[in-house]
């Protein structure tokens, strides 16, 4: 009975010591970026601004001229109206683009907070990146977690998954998201 509590009480050291020294001399990194391209789904409001811009453009102005040939005042009103409607579906997809990269911003920030990078794989050197993709529901539970692109490992496939599962529930309610998650050992 001794000998086995010693055993296991060396056992113990051994595995706090190699954790002390794993994080004093090895540096894990996990570097977490915005994916290239967000996953194919974008808002209504999006494709409404998108076609009512596309329709603005092909819209042909309709000309009507008085007796001495000049363009009458209804085409100059036509004008401006088509130029306001353009400047207000620029300024609608600009405040909407700013806000989806505000709320990518604070998922990404919040994501770098539950980095994982297990010790096996730095005691073994292991690198790579891994993409991920993933929906948040209202409650900010990430929904329709899959691997994107992978490493090459399945302990650091793993490891991103299991970043994105500790980082719940998430500071936004819905929303696609593709993030980069790259692992080094230094």
């Amino acid at each position: 009975m001794a000998a086995s509590l010693a055993i296991h009480g060396m056992a113990l050291l051994w595995i706090n010591a190699e954790q002390q020294s794993d994080a004093a001399g090895h540096q894990a990194i996990v570097e977490i970026s915005l994916a290239s391209a967000p996953p194919a789904s974008s808002s209504v409001a999006q494709q409404r601004a998108r076609a009512s811009a596309q329709t603005m453009r092909e819209k042909p102005l309709r000309k009507t001229a008085d007796s001495r040939g000049e363009s009458s005042v209804a085409e100059t009103a036509e004008q401006k109206e088509v130029a306001d409607s353009r400047q207000a579906s620029s300024a609608q997809a600009d405040a909407e683009q700013s806000s989806r990269e505000a709320r990518e911003s604070r998922v990404r920030n919040h994501l770098e907070q539950f980095k994982y990078y297990p010790a096996s794989a730095r005691r073994r050197g292991i690198s790579g990146e891994v993409e991920v993709a993933f929906e948040l529901d209202s409650l900010g539970q990430a929904k329709l977690l899959k691997i994107m692109s992978g490493s090459g490992y399945s302990l650091l496939d793993d490891a991103a998954l299991e970043t994105v599962h500790r980082a719940e529930p998430f500071p936004a309610d819905g929303g696609a998201y593709q993030f980069i998650l790259r692992f080094r050992a230094s």
